[in-house]
């Protein structure tokens, strides 16, 4: 499991949900609605245009978080790359058009398997939705 490590490892993941995260949210969202009109009530531009930086910054990089991470997932798949093509060597001498070739899920509510289709339509099979492609009939499904 992912928290097994850490002490009280659900109970710091609800900490974080709960308390954390929103607390964060309201604060930008607190930047936003109360910092920014202040700053420019006093004329004070370019604090405003600095407060308006942090925010900015924030969402702009939620991309480059899927990109490092599509990155990592690229990464790991190609190095298990021989066993997955064993996998899948070993569901066709069975007459099977798919298989499922490794578990990648990392909590109970974050499920993402690698599968091999022939038939290239493992949203359909698999009954999960599709979130990569790694080409050679292997996909990445998850919930």
């Amino acid at each position: 499991m992912l928290l097994s490590g850490l002490p009280f490892g659900f109970l710091f993941v609800m900490i974080f949900l709960f308390v954390c995260a929103p607390a964060v949210i309201f604060g930008l969202i607190g930047i936003v609605v109360w910092g920014i009109p202040a700053a420019l009530w006093k004329r004070r531009w370019r604090q405003a245009l600095s407060m308006l930086a942090f925010p900015l910054m924030v969402v702009l990089a939620l991309p480059a978080m899927q990109a490092a991470e599509s990155t990592r997932d690229e990464a790991r798949f190609y190095i298990h790359k021989g066993s997955y093509d064993a996998k899948a060597a070993a569901a066709k001498a069975a007459g099977k058009h798919i298989a499922w070739v490794d578990d990648w899920s990392i909590f109970f509510n974050a499920n993402d398997f690698v599968v091999w289709d022939e038939w290239d339509d493992p949203e359909t099979d698999s009954g999960f939705k599709l979130e990569q492609r790694f080409g050679g009939h292997f996909y990445l499904v998850g919930d």
